[in-house]
């Protein structure tokens, strides 16, 4: 259930920012947003607890992606350890925001 709930959530966020976006805008942002969730997992995965990893995140992020950094890590922290090595997770949010079709 936690897992339906911040991929809605980040569903919806996309959403918002694709309608007025062009598709270069699109690949920029989707790229910052995996950038976030990449360090995200990194910092999971080294056992930093979610409130720093959000502190450090928000200090290292562009003033205009800083409101994802709260969702992404969150969403990084909702998964075990395990669900994040068995794949690239960043990658996959990518391609999937890239493939965001909202027409």
């Amino acid at each position: 259930m936690k897992h339906m709930f911040a991929s809605t959530v980040a569903l919806w966020l996309g959403v918002g920012a694709a309608l007025a976006e062009s598709p270069e805008q699109r690949a920029m942002r989707c790229a910052a947003q995996g950038e976030i969730l990449r360090e995200a997992v990194v910092l999971r995965l080294r056992f930093v607890s979610e409130r720093k990893a959000k502190q450090n995140i928000t200090r290292a992020t562009a003033p205009e992606m800083q409101g994802a950094v709260p969702l992404l890590v969150g969403y990084a922290y909702s998964l075990t350890r395990k669900e994040l090595r068995q794949g690239d997770l960043a990658a996959s949010f990518e391609a999937q925001c890239r493939a965001l079709d909202v027409n």
